[in-house]
């Protein structure tokens, strides 16, 4: 079944760049905080200072758990620093690539297939892409794209062609075209 071409949402690709910077030193300046107070909570009760505060035995730990959070947060915005890295590179690619093809894209990023199929899905997902991948011909589509054409090369003279179905000629030496 041929799913239709997401809304692409042009913002969320700089607000996904944007959170990743500032969501990392965010994470970063929190995860020292928490850390500095979780350390010296364990100090003072290493130490033979008498605690009335029932808080004092429990803080640290709460302090850790903070800190564990702000980690959680800061490998979050790597994630989507590293979408929108590869989302830049794969642009580049794709505008240059006039089949789309997953294959070549994967050949010429030199990933794996499934690594390739997989980012371009959460791309998509994200709607960094306003299209999706059809997975029956592995081809990216976008809107505008002429739907159920696939790009091969001619046989006879090397030429590049949009087919529907296989039957179709070429329209410089006329010889036949498979897809």
């Amino acid at each position: 079944m041929e799913k239709k071409p997401a809304k692409q949402n042009s913002g969320r690709v700089l607000k996904d760049a944007v959170f990743s910077r500032i969501g990392a030193i965010y994470a970063w300046v929190c995860i020292v905080f928490w850390a500095i107070i979780a350390i010296e909570g364990f100090v003072s009760l290493a130490s033979d200072a008498v605690h009335e505060n029932p808080a004092d035995y429990y803080m640290p730990y709460v302090c850790v758990a903070l800190a564990g959070l702000h980690v959680w947060m800061l490998l979050s915005a790597k994630r989507k620093g590293r979408l929108v890295r590869d989302f830049r590179a794969y642009c580049v690619v794709l505008a240059q690539e006039p089949d789309k093809s997953i294959s070549d894209l994967a050949a010429t990023l030199n990933l794996p297939e499934k690594e390739v199929e997989d980012q371009i899905k959460k791309m998509c997902a994200r709607s960094y892409f306003n299209g999706y991948i059809d997975f029956k011909r592995r081809r990216m589509v976008f809107a505008g794209d002429k739907e159920g054409l696939t790009l091969v090369h001619c046989p006879g003279c090397g030429a590049a062609a949009a087919i529907a179905q296989t039957g179709d000629v070429c329209r410089y030496c006329g010889a036949p075209l498979k897809l």
